[in-house]
């Protein structure tokens, strides 16, 4: 028997095929889509390894979570899901070319936990999937105010959360991701979507719109906010965007994205208390700069 599931995010449509049901978690049917329609990605969940001669295959990547390896036909994402036990890894394959059917192979050992995994993702190659199409996974909580989307960014433990919780309680935002956001352009105009990464916010809404501001946080005793010309918008945002790995053809779609991005919206930092004098002086400086 056969189970399918068909989700959207950031616009991208796909379906996941397995063979046994998957328990999901909240933050995954939040993008369940009520009506099926012919996705633009397919994923197979199949048992078993996936036959490959790995003395032919060439390393582009190897990290702490997973091993990227290519041969003349393919493209291998191997997870290494128990560091004891190689008879549990998981292999994810597409075609190098093709980055619209993708095989995840899982040994018998590892179904059952599997099916109660609680980020099926991570072996999905999303950044991938939003990088082919034009879409950045950048690090950074989504906050919609009533003029569009105020995207708040930085490293992990930066306060992120805490001012999008301050914009809710005093600014009259609604938090739509808590840790990761989807950016893409789209009909000439930048746009922010929520994605089922929430770090430990625990809010993932499917919801886009366009982008009203980026402000790249800081902490501090006061607030103090600067405006970034175009040219050194790119390295902060790249620092906080997120990938395993990137061929030269991501590369590309990444560097003109935040390129077009600078070019359309501002981007700030801001260096910023946790109380409710930083949203009134991030606000007193967007409506100076009519943002």
């Amino acid at each position: 028997m056969k189970y399918q599931y068909d989700f959207s995010v950031a616009g991208i449509s796909f379906r996941w095929i397995t063979g046994m049901p998957l328990e999901l978690e909240e933050r995954y049917r939040a993008f369940l889509l009520e009506e099926p329609r012919t996705p633009e990605i397919l994923y197979e969940v199949l048992t078993g390894r996936p036959s490959r001669d790995r003395r032919g295959e060439r390393e582009l990547y190897a990290g702490e979570f997973c091993r990227i390896t290519e041969d003349g036909q393919y493209r291998y994402r191997t997870f290494p899901y128990s560091k004891v036990h190689k008879e549990r890894e998981v292999t994810l394959v597409r075609r190098r070319e093709c980055a619209d059917q993708y095989r995840l192979y899982l040994p018998k050992e590892v179904q059952e936990d599997f099916k109660r995994a609680k980020n099926w993702s991570f072996y999905m190659a999303f950044e991938e999937m939003f990088y082919t199409r034009g879409r950045i996974l950048l690090h950074a909580a989504y906050v919609e105010t009533e003029e569009g989307a105020v995207l708040f960014s930085g490293p992990s433990g930066i306060g992120k959360s805490t001012q999008a919780q301050l914009w809710e309680q005093y600014g009259g935002g609604v938090t739509m991701n808590g840790d990761r956001a989807v950016l893409y352009e789209k009909e000439g105009r930048i746009f922010a979507a929520g994605s089922p990464y929430a770090g430990s916010s625990g809010v993932y809404r499917n919801y886009q719109s366009p982008v009203r501001a980026i402000v790249i946080l800081s902490q501090g005793e006061r607030n103090q906010i600067q405006k970034l010309k175009e040219s050194r918008c790119i390295l902060p945002l790249m620092r906080e965007s997120t990938f395993a790995y990137m061929d030269e053809k991501m590369k590309k779609k990444q560097a003109e994205l935040l390129f077009s991005a600078a070019e359309k919206i501002p981007v700030y930092t801001f260096q910023c208390r946790k109380d409710a004098s930083a949203v009134e002086d991030l606000r007193r400086r967007f409506r100076q700069d009519g943002v």
